[in-house]
Formats: structure tokens, sequence, C-alpha cells
């Protein structure tokens, strides 16, 4: 799920991080910042949503008969496609594909009482499935291509976002099976068949997103105790493939860092939340273009997902609309590395959660409605 927009500080990067930010990443990529006090000081960028002209419209494709709402995108390969959705806490759930870059879909898998959060697909045959089912956690497991699932119940109460640096070694975040503690880290070595328990980083009460930059580099980022109005976005780096991570480390607030996507080891855009009243939707972007030295302030809020491939980033969100109490979807494109942002033409009544760019030229973004019944797919190509 998506958190909302307010402003943003200046933050920094520790050396460690910065090797995190190479490379294009999946989905709405989730990565993060780290503070440093040798770092110099932030600077602000001046930049507005009108800087470039308004884009093509995108292109509503057709969802599998019965397919609600949509949590999560991945495209392992320039044609191979997976999303994922449920209504959140209940379900059903459901795992589709597609073979040709988002234009077709085909049912995969239906869970009447599941609910998939997100997903991770290190192949195009392999992929882990993550969410809730009957008030555990739920994990599906492919290895062919999405004909057969094998299912797991980790011993946790819920999971919202998976990372796999191989198809053997996965790292899944959530809420733990004890009131006690909150945040939990599920990490698996023999490809999903058993999950073990990661003490979390201290410092962050909820874990947001991980994703994983190389076979040993991840990352997991989130918010502090408090408030969504009063919590700090924080960070937390691992160095093993999750194993063990390190304090958490703010980097900006209010609400929680809710995704981050580096094009490369120069270029980096995060998102960062707020305690906005009915802004579900929105994120408000700090951009680095020198490595972590300097960041700064992008545009206003310009949704809460995002996903870079060299300078193009496009960013999808939503925003609460009174007359209807609805969240029509948004999207806005960045072709200077997250700096300047327009908006582009979407028409849809429901709130975009994730985004997906296969190239500087190709996208997929997935949503639906906020009862979970209704589902919605846009390719982007210019």
């Amino acid at each position: 799920m998506r958190r909302q927009a307010a402003a943003v500080f200046g933050v920094f990067l520790t050396t460690s991080l910065l090797a995190a930010c190479g490379g294009p990443t999946r989905e709405a990529v989730r990565s993060s910042t780290s503070a440093s006090s040798t770092s110099t000081t932030a600077r602000t960028a001046t930049t507005t949503t009108s800087a470039l002209p308004v884009q093509a419209a995108w292109t509503l494709r057709a969802l599998p008969v019965g397919v609600g709402i949509l949590n999560d995108v991945t495209c392992p390969s320039t044609t191979r496609c997976y999303a994922v959705g449920g209504p959140y806490g209940s379900g059903p759930g459901w795992i589709i594909s597609s073979s040709n870059g988002g234009s077709s879909w085909q049912p995969l898998q239906t869970s009447p009482q599941s609910w998939f959060s997100a997903l991770s697909c290190p192949a195009t045959n392999f992929c882990v499935v993550v969410g809730k089912s009957a008030g555990l956690a739920r994990v599906e497991i492919t290895t062919d291509g999405g004909q057969h699932w094998s299912e797991e119940s980790p011993q946790f109460s819920g999971l919202r976002d998976v990372a796999c640096t191989s198809s053997v070694t996965c790292i899944a975040v959530g809420d733990a099976n004890n009131a006690a503690v909150q945040t939990a880290i599920a990490r698996t070595t023999d490809g999903g068949t058993t999950w073990d328990s990661v003490s979390p980083p201290g410092g962050i009460e909820r874990i947001d997103f991980v994703t994983c930059q190389s076979s040993s580099l991840c990352l997991v980022g989130g918010a502090s105790p408090g408030a969504a109005c009063c919590s700090s976005s924080m960070v937390s780096l691992s160095h093993d493939a999750g194993a063990s991570w390190s304090a958490g480390v703010v980097v900006g607030g209010p609400e929680g860092l809710v995704d981050v996507s580096c094009s490369d080891g120069q270029h980096c855009v995060g998102l960062i939340g707020s305690g906005g009243t009915n802004t579900a939707g929105l994120g408000f972007p700090i951009v680095t273009s020198d490595g972590g030295s300097t960041w700064a302030k992008g545009s206003t809020t310009v949704g809460s997902a995002v996903s870079c491939v060299t300078r193009f980033c496009v960013s999808v969100g939503g925003m609460w609309q009174s007359s209807t109490n609805t969240y029509p979807g948004r999207a806005y494109l960045s072709t200077d590395g997250g700096t300047d942002w327009s908006p582009m033409s979407v028409s849809t009544s429901q709130i975009l959660n994730a985004v997906m760019c296969i190239s500087s030229v190709e996208c997929v973004t997935i949503g639906g409605t906020a009862g979970g019944t209704s589902g919605v797919i846009f390719t982007y190509r210019s």
C-alpha cells in the first residue's frame, strides 16, 4: 500500500549506500539513503510539475475476468511481466502474467482467502509472491513461469514486500506474529521452502519495502515510531543478503520512505510520504545526481511509486477526490533523472499502486479501487 506526501528534507548518503544505487531496479524498486556527518549541505531544486509538456496518453489493457485490484508488478524481461493483487488483508488474491510486455494478460493463480501484496522475479520462470491468508503470512512460489505454484506459510502475521537476490535467496518484510514486535524480516536460502526470522534493524517501527541491488547488498526502508504526521523516514542496510542489518538511519520525514529507484551509481530518486489528510498515493521526490554528495528536493508531489531507467523516470499514485470519494490515478514523467516532472495523461478513477519501466520507452502500471473489486492496467510506449 502506498502512503502520502508533504515537505521533504535534504538528506545524505554514506559511502556504503552509494554502491547500492547501481543498476536498473525492478518495479517500484525500493532502496534508500543513509545519513553522513561528513556530507556537504543539501541544495534545494527549483522545479515545478509544469516544466515539461504533458505526455501522450497511457493505453488501458484488458484484465482477465474476475481480477480486481492489483498491488504490484514486475517484468523480469522485456516481454515477460507478472502482477499480483487482492483486497487489502482479505482477498481473494490474484496472480496474472503477460508474455508481450503488458499488452495482454492471463490468469495464473486465484486464492479465495488470500491477499497478495508484492512479488519478486529474479528470473523469467522463478517468482516469489507474498501476502496474507487467514491471519498468517502467505508465500506462493513458481519455478516454471506460473504453471505450478507451491504454497508456504511462514510464522508471521503478514508480509508486505519481497526481494530476491537469486532463485535461492529472498528477503521478505512485514508484520511479526508477536504483539511486542511490530516489524518482521523473513529470509530464505533454499528458494522459499523454509523461512527464518531475522532480527529487524533498531529504530525502524514499520518497514514498507525491501530491495536488493546485488547478490549481497540489500536495503529496507520505512518509518520511525510515531504517528504518520510526526514519524521520520528511515533506512537500514545489509551487506550479507539480509542475514543482518545495520541500525536504522533517519533520512527525512515525515511519514516514511515509501519507494526509491536508482538507475545507476550516480542517480537515484526517492519518494517520502507525509501525514497529510486524504493524500494516499502521493509522495515527495528527493534526487541525487552526484552519487549522493548532495541531495535536492524534486518538484511537488508526483506519486507514491517510482521506476527509473537511465534518466527516464515514471511515478504513479492518486489524489483523493471528495466529490466521488475516489483516488483518481495520476502519472508523472521525468526525463532528467527525477528533478523536473510533468503530468502524463492517464484517465482512470482508480488509484495506481505500482509501476515498472521495462526500458526508457516502455512502462507498465497497475492499480484498482480501494474496495478491491475492480483492477486496472495501463502500458506506456513512447
